[in-house]
This record gives structure tokens, C-alpha cells and sequence, in this order.
């Protein structure tokens, strides 16, 4: 049987000086009844229980602060139990249970025995860890890969664990290219996955605009997380919008507000919008811009004014003095946005 000890903060600091981060040397032992041996090589850190009770024996252990000793040349994190916050680093505590306040040794990656909370865990199952639980659960991630059960009655498993680099996610509003944390982790079966509990997660980079309720993944990349498909080679969809000044052809740029998507979804909130093809109108007119992206680039342009030509009748002008006028202010503004203006004298025409 391999001979397992309670670890004081003392011990750590005693083993640090003689190992000096030789981690190979320490081994994950089961203790008798649950199968005996050792698991194999695994790299070990040491941590502080934080969390309010006892972190039990190969439980898993979320990593969230970490402390330096640069007189010993090591480091010791702060453990605690998965709460509501999604963290960057995940352990598995070693065979013995750690009081709070007390000091332990858990694996960060390599094989393991792990405590998992429930259900039948198969050969090459994945189980990640779940929110105020110290057993993985399955479907929540894959964290560990599963080897066998070693011991029903304690619920511990052999398997290979892994830092999660990719998350199934949900946007929780429209998020426009940049940073955003306005998103979900998403766990369970394939189509009929739910919102794992996470209400805080790392903020994302998103190289594309990503539509409320929108699902896509996130990955671990250059020390960032970032929504995947690196901009999918550019797109563009298109907005209903208001004009919030007065505009001349010649004007390079509109500006806009009351930006609503046509479908009636989650919109951007640009405010002004190039004028490329020389949109002429007014203050408060209805206008379509279109928001188009490549590379992390956003560009919004202004793709039509609609003018409001007339007043909706209400008395019949018999003289046709308000039709005239109202083909006038017509003319007037179709002549500002063409090149070559039309002459029409309404008073004879009309």
C-alpha cells in the first residue's frame, strides 16, 4: 500500500526546498479498498483550502488566486469548491481530505484518481466539474477522460484530466466585435444542452459581431480566450435606423441613431455611417445601413434614406394647392441627391 500524509503548511515548504518543483517524483495513491497502485506521473501543486468545510479526497479543486514564495521557489494557489465563476485553473485533490484553512497537493494534468458525484462513468466518458460540487459530473466539460471505476462506495475513478481550452457557449445579448463577458457555458447533450451556472466568465475576444441567443465556441489561444472562426473571412447584415442631423450628398458620413435590427433581434449602436453612394435627407428620416466585418474590422455604411414625402390626408384640397406642394418638396429633395436635377413646375404639371 502506498503511505499517504496530510500535508501542514511546514511540509510544504519543506518538500518545496528539497524538490524544487521536481514533480515527477510525487504519485496520486489510492488508498486500500479502492484498487491499490499508482495512477502514474502528474503534476502537482500546492494549495490552501479557502472554501468554508473540508475539500474531500480526489475532489476537484477550482484554483482561482496563487501566492509566491521566492524565498522557497514555489508557489501556493487558493483552492476552494466550483462556485458561479468560471475559472482559468482546475486541480484534483490528492487521497486525503483537507480541513479549511489546511494545506494539500492536488494534480493539475496527467493521470488521476477522481471523485465523481453520480451515474455509471464508462471508458472514455468525458466529466468536467459542475457548480458547488467537488465530483465530476458528467457532460460538464472534459476535464477528465475516464479510465474505469475504481470504488463505487466513495465514487472514484481513474481517468486522464486536462485544463478545458474550449467551451460550447450562448450569447446573452448581441455582441459586437471587441471583449465581451455577455455569454453562457453550455453543458449536457447534444441539442438539448443548458446553461451550466457560470454567471462569471472570462471576458472573450470576438473577431465577429455574434447574434443574441447566437451558440458558438471559445477557445484558449495565445493566452486569451477568443470566439472561434477568426472572423469567417468577413459578412454583413443590415439595420433599420434614423437619421440624427440633416445630410447633404456631399456629406461623407451620416450620422445615426435608433438603430433597431429588421428582424426585430439585438442591434448594434453605431452613430454615424459612411455615405458612399451620396445619400441626401433629414433629421429623423428612416434609413437602411449595413454592418459589414472582415478581419475584426467593422465598417457601417448607409444604404438608403426613405423620405417622408407626405402627411397622411386628412381633408381633400380640392384646388390641389397641398398636392402641389407636396410634389415641390418632393422635387426638391430627389434634386439634392441626383446629379443632374429634374425641372418640374408643379403649379402647371400637377
Amino acid at each position: 500500500m502506498a503511505k499517504s500524509f496530510r500535508f501542514d503548511e511546514a511540509s510544504v515548504r519543506r518538500i518545496a526546498r528539497q524538490v524544487l518543483h521536481s514533480e515527477r517524483a510525487l504519485r496520486n495513491p489510492i488508498p486500500d479498498g479502492g484498487g491499490g497502485g499508482w495512477v502514474g506521473d502528474s503534476a502537482w501543486v500546492s494549495f490552501e483550502n479557502n472554501y468554508a468545510g473540508e475539500i474531500p479526497a480526489f475532489g476537484v479543486v477550482a484554483l482561482s488566486s496563487a501566492e509566491a514564495v521566492p524565498s522557497e521557489q514555489f508557489v501556493i494557489y487558493g483552492g476552494d469548491r466550483t462556485g458561479t465563476t468560471l475559472d482559468e485553473l482546475y486541480g484534483v485533490n490528492g487521497p486525503e481530505a483537507v480541513p479549511q484553512g489546511g494545506f494539500g497537493r492536488c494534480i493539475l494534468h496527467g493521470p488521476a484518481v477522481v471523485k465523481f458525484d453520480f451515474g455509471n462513468p464508462s471508458f472514455g466518458d468525458r466529466y468536467g466539474f459542475r457548480k458547488d460540487n467537488f465530483g465530476a459530473s458528467k457532460g460538464y466539460g472534459s476535464f477528465v477522460t475516464v479510465g474505469e471505476v475504481v470504488n463505487d462506495t466513495d465514487k472514484w475513478m481513474k481517468g486522464f484530466i486536462r485544463q478545458p481550452t474550449t467551451f460550447l457557449c450562448e450569447a446573452t445579448a448581441g455582441i459586437a466585435v471587441g471583449s465581451s463577458t455577455s455569454y453562457t457555458i453550455m453543458i449536457g447533450t447534444a441539442g438539448s444542452e443548458t446553461d451550466a451556472g457560470f454567471s462569471t466568465v472570462s471576458s472573450a475576444y470576438f473577431p465577429r459581431p455574434i447574434e443574441d441567443e447566437e451558440r458558438f465556441l471559445i477557445h484558449l489561444v495565445n493566452e486569451h480566450w477568443e470566439c472561434g472562426g477568426g472572423g469567417g473571412g468577413g459578412g454583413s447584415r443590415k439595420f433599420k435606423a434614423l437619421l440624427s442631423a440633416d445630410l447633404a450628398k456631399a456629406d461623407a458620413n451620416a450620422s445615426i441613431d435608433t438603430v433597431t435590427a429588421i428582424d426585430g433581434g439585438a442591434a448594434p449602436s453605431p452613430t454615424t455611417a459612411v455615405n458612399f453612394l451620396n445619400w441626401a435627407g433629414s433629421n429623423n428620416d428612416a434609413c437602411l445601413i449595413e454592418e459589414t466585418w472582415s478581419g475584426g474590422t467593422v465598417t457601417y455604411m448607409l444604404t438608403a434614406v426613405a423620405w417622408d414625402i407626405v402627411s397622411p390626408v386628412t381633408t381633400v384640397d380640392t384646388s390641389g394647392t397641398a398636392l402641389r406642394q407636396a410634389v415641390t418638396d418632393h422635387i426638391g429633395k430627389a434634386n439634392a441627391a441626383e446629379d443632374s436635377p429634374t425641372t418640374i413646375d408643379a403649379g402647371t404639371n400637377c
